[in-house]
């Protein structure tokens, strides 16, 4: 904060290109505080460069030079990933290169910044290659979303069927890395105009993560199931499957009353 209202530039920029830095301020807490941190570096740098075009002395005609165009995200993207490289992995080992990395793409999917987060995910992806592991079922299912989100729907079916098929493969057909992966694919076809294959897809997703919830997996909490449930509903009724749709969204009330009570605002 104090880098940014002393418009003291390039420390701020060594600051949030330290993949270190990235990881401490990335979290729920401070998340807006870091984008505002972004958004003020990429306009004070560029304000800063016109001021010092400014007090260069005219040109041949008389005129001021144009400033120097401004700097873009990607510029600072690119500082950051070549910090990331020669960043030692954390104590604990859960830190690494390949993990900062996908921090910040978590960040710049976050900022609705999709492109951005798409250029550090595929370098990741493509480092990975055929690779069936864990991390890179994280790193596909992440970039399949962040090229959806672009509209490039084909690529992005094929890279999430490619996380589907190896989380499948690793862990199982029931888990919440399934259910959320069968949930961007239905969004993705939704989107596409395909309610037909959409519908398929969320009944998938419900029946996922309610086998996850009765595993005991954390992230398969009732609201996940709900909202999965209302995806659900809101494509019957784009069918006009109206008894479908209903039994969805009783299903989904009978969830929520009972986690936050009848008289409660969401219910």
């Amino acid at each position: 904060w104090a880098l940014r209202e002393g418009g003291e530039w390039h420390a701020l920029r060594c600051h949030l290109t330290d993949p270190r830095v990235h990881a401490l301020l990335w979290n729920e807490d401070t998340q807006t505080d870091l984008h505002n941190m972004w958004e003020a570096l990429l306009k004070g740098e560029q304000q800063l460069a016109s001021s010092r075009a400014a007090l260069n002395l005219p040109g041949p005609n008389g005129l001021p030079p144009p400033p120097p165009p401004m700097r873009r995200r990607r510029d600072v993207i690119a500082e950051y990933d070549a910090q990331a490289d020669l960043a030692l992995p954390s104590a604990d080992g859960v830190l690494t290169p390949d993990v900062y990395k996908e921090l910040l793409a978590d960040y710049l999917t976050w900022a609705n910044q999709p492109g951005e987060a798409a250029f550090i995910l595929r370098m990741l992806s493509d480092a990975k290659g055929d690779a069936a592991d864990l991390a890179a079922v994280s790193v596909n299912f992440k970039l399949g979303r962040a090229l959806s989100r672009q509209g490039l729907h084909l690529e992005a079916e094929e890279t999430l069927r490619r996380a589907l098929a190896a989380e499948q493969l690793l862990v199982g057909a029931e888990t919440p890395m399934v259910a959320e992966i069968v949930s961007e694919l239905c969004k993705l076809k939704r989107g596409e105009g395909d309610v037909e294959q959409a519908g398929q897809l969320a009944a998938h997703a419900v029946s996922v993560w309610e086998a996850a919830e009765a595993a005991g997996y954390e992230e398969a909490d009732v609201k996940t199931l709900v909202a999965a449930l209302v995806t659900l509903a809101e494509i019957c009724e784009m069918l006009n499957r109206t008894t479908a749709a209903e039994a969805a969204y009783e299903r989904a009330l009978e969830r929520l009353e009972y986690m936050l009570g009848p008289d409660h605002p969401e219910v």
